[in-house]
Parts: C-alpha cells; structure tokens; sequence
C-alpha cells in the first residue's frame, strides 16, 4: 500500500507524479513540466505488453483515469503485482493493477477540513549557453578563420558583441535566460465535509488548483493571455445509506474541470528554437519595435513562437457516476454478500487553436540616417487564424455482479470465495469515421478461492475469462488461471 499521507504533501494535479518511489517495483517517467500535461506514464515492474505498457487503474473499482482525482480525495493506494493477485482482472492485469479507493464518511457530527497550500517549481538543471562573443571565438577556431576578410568574425565584430554597443546588429542573446523563469509557483485550496448516522455517511469534497508556468510571458501585448498556464476544478460527493440492517446502498459523485492556456505555437518548437538558436542570429526585438527573424524564412525567433503566434485553449470536462447495493445473504450461509454497482462517465475534451505568424524582418545594416535596414522574412498577418474546435466526447458504462464468502471455522480455518462478472461499453461520440463510431465492448468473469490456516499458512486458485469484441470470432475470449502457496 501507498502513504496517502505522503501523497498528500506533493503540490502536483496529477496523481500518477506522487506514486514515484513510494513502492518498490513502481517506475514512473514523467516526459514533460507543461502545466496540464505532465502526468506520468507508470510502468510496474517493467514492460509486460509490446503495445500499452500501463497498468489497469481502478478507481472504486471502475476503469478510470487516476490523474482526475484529487490526492486528498484518497483514501488508500494498493498496487498488485504478481499473477496470483492479477488474474482475476484476466488480459487487462497483463501489466499489474493498481487499486484506488476514495474517501467516505464515518458516524459522527459534521466534520470540516480546509487546506491551502502553495508550491514552487524550478528547474533541475539548466544548460549553460555560450555567448556571442564566445561563439564568434569558437567558430573562428574551428574553422581556422581569422577574421580579417577571410568570412570570419573581425575583432571589431567581436568587441561590439563584448560592449553591447549596438544589439541590433551585434546581438547578444541568452535564450534560454530571455525565455525561461527560475520559478513558477502553483496553488491548491480543498474543503471537504464529512460526517454521518446510522442512516446515512457522507463524504463531500471540493477542490481549485492552479499552476503557472517557467516559460516567461510579455505581460499585456494583446487582448488575450498567450501565457502558459492551467487551472482544475474538483467536486466528489459519496454517499452511503443503511437502507435496513444487511442492505447498504452506495452512490458516487463526482465532476472535473480543466482548463489549460498557451500560445499558438508548441511547446517543443519553442524550446527547440530556443536551445539551437545562436546567441547573435538577431535580437529578440529590435529597438524600435520591430519583430525580428532569421536571416532566411527557414527558422523561427523563439520569442516570437511565445508572444506573438497568438493562442491555444484546451478544457476537459469529466462526470462520473457510480451507484451500488451490497446485500448480506446471512440467511443463506454465514458471511456470504452480494454487490452490484453501475457506474457511467463521460467526457468531453475541446481543443481551440487561435495562431498566426506576424510580419518579421532582419536587419542587414544601417542607413544614412542611423535607421536600420530591414529585409523582410516573413510578410505574415497580425490576424488571428480560425478553425474550428476539435472535440473528442465519450461515454463508458459499467456493469458489475458479484458474489462473495468469507468464514472461519474453528478459529482456525478460513474459507473465501468470489464470483464476479462485469461488462464493459465506451462509445467515442465524435469519431472522425464508421469503424470508429462502433462502441468498444469487453466482458468476463472472474473466481477465486482461498484457504488459511491460523492466517499463517495460505493457498488460494484465481482464474479470469475476458473477451473483447476487439479481435475475430473464436479468439475473442481468453482463460487466466493462477495459483498460490505461502
């Protein structure tokens, strides 16, 4: 099991960034900073699949995203690794299983709980870039130049870099300084109520997080936020009602908000023009205002990529739902119950891009009056490019029936059983074409028995049988069987 406690401490949305180094066999690799897309990918114990490489998550017992949870929603974290504990989920435990269980209430008066919190971010290493006068050294050198009219940089040349006399023409540009911060902070405000009677607990929680990026920004250049940030909105309500003495009816709740700002231009790109751009290729801006580019339309000015080729936004909207009833079947045998739950989320993730490439220009000198002379790059457009949003919007529906034994007999021998079915349909309601309209559909069933002895001594038999409509009649179901002895 994981510390939720230590879980808990981590200033991150995403739950996938606080499981690293938690638990051993746990690997996690998180590919990016970017505020709204630096979740994780987790790996357990390795590679297990040629293709999807992720465990299954499951999230009061529904496949789910865990990263849509907020980590004081948690009540605990437990990750199964061997096939013994793994069978019972057939082919979709191929990579392990990772089960997540959210907070409820308990008997008692009403419980409040407000948390603030802020955290910073920097980065962990940053690459040191050579300046202008540097690299007109350098290049001398590897190309055995010396700069007296043989195509290398003059002394004179380089002295004006030195100086910083005249940046237009003789630039001397840190990028990575110009566009990178040392620090972004973020902000996490929860609340959450909880309390309950004999009738009815409840767990109520809600939850605002918000997160700036190292990426800098121009501040108000245009009549809209170019800069890199996102924010999360968190609602859960569970609630658990004793309808009579063996009958507990349950119902899960919960909504997410996201939303996730930048510029018209990717993240990747800006980086990549930042770390190769040299030091004296151009100004970030000219003095007198003017974009500036590269000598030749076949590159980009990174500050350019960041301010001015306008903006993205990005939301995603997700509703979940879970009802459930477990039944004590005392009457029939001793520790037997029954459950069922159903549960159906959707989703909805739109994405607006809104860029454009401004007219830019490089200046190849001065004129008689001092004013630089400028060849233009890029004639572009100050307009802002329209198309329209692109939506993916899904539905999933669960079904699960389950029977369960539990007994000890002689204070010596205990005796369990399980017997499960479930059913699974997610339908992709934007699909771009017929194949993919079709809804995707899985089903299985799972057993297990087990044996302990004075809870020391264990056996116990698991066996899954899934099937998915993914693959050809007569292939479409498969049976997993595992055993333990300990």
């Amino acid at each position: 099991n994981v510390s939720t406690k230590e879980i808990a401490k981590i200033a991150t949305p995403s739950l996938s960034n606080t499981l690293g180094g938690q638990i051993p066999g746990i690997v996690t690799r998180q590919a990016t900073g970017e505020p709204g897309y630096d979740q994780a990918s987790i790996y357990i114990r390795g590679f297990g699949t040629w293709t999807n490489r992720s465990p299954l998550i499951l999230v009061d017992g529904i496949e789910r995203d865990m990263n849509t949870i907020n980590t004081e929603e948690v009540e605990s974290i437990s990750v199964l690794k061997d096939a013994s504990a793994t069978a019972v989920y057939g082919v979709r435990g191929a990579n392990g299983v990772i089960l997540i269980t959210t907070k409820k209430g308990s008997e008692g008066k009403p419980r409040i709980n407000v948390r603030a919190e802020m955290g910073f971010k920097t980065p962990t290493r940053m690459p040191q870039m050579a300046n202008s006068v540097q690299w007109a050294e350098m290049y001398n050198e590897a190309k055995g130049l010396t700069g007296n009219g043989d195509g290398g940089y003059s002394s004179e040349a380089i002295q004006k870099y030195s100086d910083g006399s005249d940046p237009d023409l003789y630039p001397n540009v840190n990028w990575l300084d110009q566009m990178y911060r040392n620090l972004a902070s973020s902000e996490r405000v929860t609340l959450n109520l909880s309390g309950g009677g004999d009738i009815c607990k409840y767990y109520v929680s809600g939850g605002f997080y918000n997160e700036g990026s190292i990426f800098r920004n121009a501040g108000d250049v245009y009549d809209y936020n170019s800069s890199i940030h996102y924010t999360k909105f968190n609602f859960r309500a569970n609630m658990d009602f004793s309808v009579t003495p063996t009958t507990t009816f349950n119902v899960n709740l919960a909504n997410i908000y996201e939303s996730s700002w930048g510029p018209g231009a990717t993240t990747s790109d800006i980086w990549g023009y930042a770390f190769n751009t040299s030091p004296n290729a151009f100004p970030v801006e000219y003095s007198d205002g003017t974009l500036s580019a590269p000598s030749a339309a076949s590159g980009s000015n990174p500050w350019n990529l960041l301010v001015h080729s306008g903006y993205r936004e990005q939301s995603w909207n997700s509703a979940q739902s879970l009802i459930g009833v477990t039944q004590k079947l005392d009457m029939i045998t001793l520790g037997l119950t029954a459950n069922i739950k159903f549960s159906w989320d959707a989703s909805n993730n739109t994405l607006q891009v809104r860029s454009k490439t401004p007219p830019q220009f490089h200046a190849t000198g001065r004129n008689e009056d001092g004013s630089l002379n400028y060849k233009t790059i890029y004639e572009g457009s100050n307009n802002l490019s329209y198309a329209a949003p692109v939506t993916v919007s899904k539905i999933t529906t669960y079904m699960e029936g389950s029977l369960n034994y539990t007994r000890l007999f002689a204070q010596k021998h205990r005796i369990g059983a399980l017997f499960l079915y479930n059913h699974k349909i997610y339908k992709l309601l934007t699909a771009e074409n017929q194949k993919k309209s079709l809804p995707y559909k899985s089903q299985g069933l799972a057993g297990r028995l087990t044996y302990a002895y004075m809870d020391r001594y264990f056996a116990e038999f698991n066996m899954g049988y899934t099937g998915s409509e993914n693959f050809a009649r007569g292939h479409r179901f498969g049976f997993f069987p595992a055993y333990a002895i300990g």
